[in-house]
């Protein structure tokens, strides 16, 4: 063809090497055509031999390729560029480097339009600005409260210094912990403003008391830091430990909440630290004089007065308000039902997304003409300050982005809405949905949700689905809902015969290429023209093939010369293109989005998950899928809420250390459900979600809000300890502490109060945190005041009851206890007859496996471990003196076996050995060590249970005439010790020999021993080991082996048979014994004989 004889005219090869003098020269073989006239000279062969010029059968001129998309700023075709920073780069950086280099550009190309469609740095300066400015104030603001209530600038100086101190410690060392100073740190630092200067208030407070009462100022600074100390490094630490939970926070929130948390620690440990030293040092050097006689001083008195009636009058009621706080609480539960829940705050950058879905396959120019129709809405909006379209032919999709004019005051989801409506039906050929967007990545879905319907049968997934879509749209509210079983448009499809094309002589891929070369042209082959590379392809004139009709049309000719019609050959046939098919764990899903307006997203929401539940539990086919949102919110407020727990078990911890008393600390520790009330009351009114920001604020508010309380029951319990009675030191220290909790939370309060009630307009992603703090702090500062004190009251005078009547008991059950413990002693002596050793410090190898995981003595057979199943063979049926139980120490650390055995022990000995031992033997001689009486010792391995009446009631009496015992089963295994009988044993069954379990395996009768060894002491024994252990052959000490030694030594050892006996020693073994048991608790729960109780009943 055309395409392939331009290719073949057009080349550069190789031709070899040819000398040149004594030059060896590169041979090349070419044709170039370096411009239009020559290619229009290339060469081309006829089938019948004659040769013409490309000239003669087509036009060469200059084109462009097809278009594919196309992009437009500010309703200009423009080309876009898009910078991203490097990691280790800031925007702000970034923007700085770029800015100047746009300039030279426009000077160094003066024709060219640059400009900058979004610099995320100038939001980010601009968000700054906001965020320093929105910290001045509320410095100011905070310093102003301690001037009120202090009425003494130089008092109100050294207060307030210790907030621009704090702030830059902070951020030294942010810098040196690697966070930047950013809009989360800077909103911190906002928070933290307040709770700076909660330690300086305290301290310099009693300080000023002192003073009062006569001290020098030096010697008042003194006293007065010393004084609240405690208290205050207490509270400042329940502050902080809030935020250890969130160095294991993963994901979104550990990005968001670890530079807050960091710079909020770093503030508050500035701050202490000025609390205790710069704060005491600066009113000595200073002498601040307190003006008592201000207005705000009297205002104070009056509410004192009023305070301490209304005290009294709580601490006289106690019971009443007992019940109407938990009647408060059970509201406050109530109430929180009705907040709603998102995974972050919706944030307002002024971005607007206006995504356009066309029909597939649409022509590119048709998609334009719908996007210019909307660029024109938008430039007449007036309300954006620019926007940019960009639409792709693949995927038949367009967006619009318009940015907000920044000084507009019209939220931007109220902007989206408004254009949702607008546009909704703005052309019938595409779909549009108009979206917020932000440069975090954290957009907000504002007005839709989307609902993951599963399936098994893709067919009747989507019947379902156009059910759904359909009610959705019918309800009230509902823009637009769509399924992504959305229609993927039509196909024309060239279905070839290869029978009939390979006899018209073309194959089926020739034939194919042939359509494809009419349709869409060939690449004949790249030329270069004047320094640029051009791609040169052959097609026919624009618009010769352009219907389905013009393909029918189309001819070919074959090898022959014959010109053979392509409806000869294939036929046409229309068909759907297939559909884009998600499917998670074997089912089909169906992403249904429903778009709706924001003023009314959770009402509408609510109606539709309602309805979508209705239909799905209707129909037993479809089930309803978790979409990632939904699993993504989840799953973030569930670490938040288990932080949020180990946060407030940590204040606990604090608090039991500081206090001493657990009691206290649960009580100073109802301060955090009060101030739910407060918080939940002002999330409500102000429309607040609980997200990921706000809950992060019940974080805080734990540590925040017990300080309060920490102070005013450490200033009652300092009374007590004075000699005040409880409800007079209560009384003094409400109203002693008032002026300090008033200031504290006052300053706290008033500095998040423009973050709370969305004033700061750029730290509004912070909103929902300090909303939850303000409202909380408040809160529980009132119901503190009273509250606390009450149930402080109410504590104490049952703990004084509670020490009268124990003393009462003590009185007239002392001389009883006594008589009951001489009975208890001489009882004992008499009954306890034995001591009763486990050695259980082994490596227990053959229980090693993952099945098992725990040590060989904490195995569970049928219900119990294994060292119970062994004990009770003993315990029960002979009285002990001593239950000794030898464990490694490595169970003790970390499977804890000692409290599990005294969970059934409580008097157990438990000795602990660092590692394991050569031998039951050596393990044995230490349990014996711990014996220090004359009564006899059994030792009892933890693998085994047994009954032998014989034994038992040979350990019973306190005749023993061996100076040993062994206990036997008839067994012809080689895995077992045995003893010897026939003659070897005697009338009064003394043995005589005992055969180890050693390598040679010998079996010297049927008489195996059970792994229950009794000796006549524990002296006894040791001698007998230590002996056998000399002269033992082996590298393993088995107990057996010591009755050798003491038969060569003329004792005598007693062998007793058992009456039941199970083994356990392998997993083979354990699984035959749990068969037993278990078939043995059956039997023994199986109801008696029908026959059998007719014969009790005629008895």
């Amino acid at each position: 063809g055309i395409a392939n004889a331009i290719g073949a005219a057009n080349f550069s090869m190789p031709a070899g090497t040819a000398s040149y003098g004594d030059q060896a020269m590169n041979l090349s073989a070419e044709v170039k055509y370096d411009t239009i006239p020559k290619l229009e000279k290339v060469p081309i062969t006829t089938s019948k031999g004659q040769t013409i010029y490309l000239s003669d059968v087509a036009k060469v001129t200059y084109a462009v390729s097809d278009k594919t998309s196309t992009s437009r700023y500010m309703g200009m075709e423009n080309v876009s560029v898009g910078l991203k920073r490097k990691q280790a780069s800031s925007p702000v950086t970034l923007s700085r480097q770029v800015k100047p280099e746009l300039e030279r550009l426009k000077e160094k190309y003066p024709d060219l339009n640059i400009e900058i469609e979004e610099d995320a740095a100038d939001e980010i300066i601009a968000t700054l600005k906001g965020v320093a400015k929105t910290m001045v104030e509320a410095v100011l603001l905070a310093m102003f409260i301690i001037f009120i209530f202090f009425g003494d600038i130089k008092g109100s100086l050294i207060v307030g210094s210790t907030m621009p101190i704090s702030i830059m410690a902070a951020i030294i060392l942010m810098q040196a912990a690697g966070f930047s100073l950013n809009v989360v740190t800077m909103a911190a630092l906002i928070i933290a403003i307040g709770m700076m200067t909660d330690n300086a208030v305290v301290v310099i407070e009693m300080c000023f008391r002192k003073h009062q009462s006569g001290l020098s100022f030096r010697d008042a600074a003194y006293e007065g830091t010393c004084v609240v100390v405690n208290a205050v490094i207490g509270s400042t630490i329940t502050t902080l430990v809030v935020y250890l939970p969130l160095a294991m926070m993963k994901g979104l929130m550990a990005q968001m909440f670890k530079p807050l948390a960091a710079t909020i620690i770093f503030s508050l440990m500035a701050s202490l630290i000025s609390a205790i030293f710069l704060i005491p040092i600066c009113f000595a050097t200073y002498k601040p004089v307190e003006h008592r006689d201000i207005i705000t001083n009297r205002i104070l008195k009056k509410i004192s007065k009023k305070y301490r009636r209304v005290l009294r009058v709580a601490l006289k009621w106690k019971k009443s308000v007992l019940l109407a706080s938990v009647i408060l609480l059970v509201v406050t539960v109530f109430l929180s039902t009705f907040l709603k829940t998102a995974l972050y705050p919706e944030q307002d950058e002024g971005i607007i997304d206006i995504s356009i879905a066309f029909r597939p396959n649409l022509d590119i120019d048709a998609m334009d003409d719908t996007v210019k129709q909307i660029e024109a809405f938008v430039a007449q909006s007036g309300v954006v300050k620019n926007y940019n379209s960009d639409v792709q032919r693949s995927g038949a999709r367009a967006t619009v982005v318009a940015h907000k004019i920044r000084e507009l005051d019209t939220p931007t989801q109220e902007i989206v809405d408004e254009w949702n409506l607008a546009l909704k039906d703005i052309s019938p050929i595409c779909e549009v949905k108009v979206t917020t967007d932000s440069t975090s990545g954290m957009s907000s879905s504002g007005s839709e949700k989307e609902y993951d319907i599963t399936a098994n049968d893709i067919d009747y997934l989507k019947e379902a689905s156009s059910k759904i879509t359909k009610m959705m749209e019918e309800t009230d509210g509902v823009l637009y809902a769509t399924s992504s079983f959305k229609d993927s448009g039509a196909r024309a499809n060239v279905q070839i015969d290869p029978v009939l094309a390979s006899a018209k002589g073309f194959s089926s891929k020739e034939l194919a290429g042939l359509v494809y070369n009419n349709m869409s042209g060939a690449k004949a082959t790249d030329v270069t023209i004047d320094n640029k590379k051009y791609e040169v392809r052959v097609k026919y004139p624009e618009g010769y093939y352009d219907t389905v009709g013009d393909v029918e049309n189309m001819s070919f000719v074959n090898s022959k010369g014959v010109s053979v019609p392509l409806t000869e050959m294939a036929t046409i046939t229309f068909e759907s293109a297939p559909m884009s098919v998600s499917r998670q764990d074997g089912r089909f899903v169906d992403k249904i989005k429903v778009t709706m307006t924001s003023d009314v997203k959770d009402e509408v929401t609510e109606i539709l998950d309602k309805k979508v539940d209705e239909f799905i539990e209707a129909d037993e086919n479809l089930t309803y899928q978790e979409n990632m949102e939904e699993r993504m919110e989840r799953e973030e407020l569930t670490s938040i809420g288990v932080a949020i727990l180990i946060g407030i078990f940590l204040v606990f911890f604090v608090m039991a250390v500081q206090f001493e008393s657990v009691i206290v600390s649960l009580l100073v520790m109802m301060c955090v459900p009060f101030a739910g009330i407060g918080s939940i009351l002002f999330m409500l009114i102000m429309g607040i979600k609980v997200d990921m920001v706000s809950s992060m604020g019940v974080l805080m508010l734990a540590g925040i809000v017990v300080n309060n309380g920490i102070i005013l029951i450490d200033m009652a319990m300092q009374n007590q300890a004075a000699g005040m009675e409880t409800t007079e030191a209560l009384v003094d220290a409400g109203s002693g502490r008032l002026r300090p909790i008033l200031m504290t939370t006052l300053t706290t309060v008033i500095a998040m109060v423009p973050v709370a009630l969305g004033w700061a307009k750029d730290a509004k992603t912070m909103q929902g945190m300090a909303a939850v703090i303000v409202g909380g702090l408040t809160a529980s500062t009132i119901l503190t005041l009273v509250l606390l004190p009450t149930f402080y009251l109410i504590l104490d005078r049952v703990r004084v009851r509670s020490a009268e009547r124990r003393e009462r008991r003590k009185h007239k059950l002392e001389q009883k206890v006594v008589e009951q413990e001489i009975m208890l002693r001489e009882k004992q002596r008499a009954d306890a007859r034995v001591n009763l050793v486990f050695p259980m410090a082994g490596a227990g190898t053959r229980f090693m496996g993952k099945e098992y995981g725990c040590p060989k003595p904490l195995i569970d057979i049928a219900g119990e471990p294994f060292f119970k199943r062994a004990a009770d063979s003993l315990v029960g049926h002979v009285k002990y003196e001593r239950i000794i139980f030898v464990v490694l120490k490595e169970h003790v650390e970390k499977y804890e076996i000692d409290k599990k055995i005294r969970s059934y022990y409580p008097d157990a000995k438990i000795v602990q050995l660092p590692e394991v031992l050569p031998g039951a033997v050596m393990t044995a001689v230490e349990g014996a060590k711990a014996i220090h009486n004359e009564y006899p010792v059994i030792f009892t391995d933890c693998d085994l249970m047994f009954t032998s009446e014989d034994m038992y009631e040979y350990y019973r009496t306190d005749d023993y005439d061996a100076a040993g015992t062994l206990l036997t089963f008839r067994s012809d295994k080689d895995c077992y010790s045995y003893v010897e009988t026939g003659e070897w044993i005697d009338a009064g069954g003394n043995t005589v020999e005992v055969a180890e379990k050693t390598a040679e395996k010998e079996v010297i009768s049927d008489r195996a021993i059970t792994g229950a060894y009794g000796f006549i002491n524990a002296a006894m024994f040791i001698r007998a080991a230590e002996k056998y252990m000399e002269n033992c052959p082996y590298d393993e000490y088995y107990m057996s082996g010591i009755y050798n030694q003491m038969i060569q030594a003329g004792l005598r050892v007693r062998v007793f048979d058992t009456d039941t006996f199970l083994s356990f020693g392998t997993p083979e073994e354990l699984k035959q014994a749990e068969e037993s048991l278990r078939k043995q608790e059956k039997e023994e729960d199986k109801p008696e004989d029908k026959t059998e109780e007719k014969k009790k009943d005629k008895d």
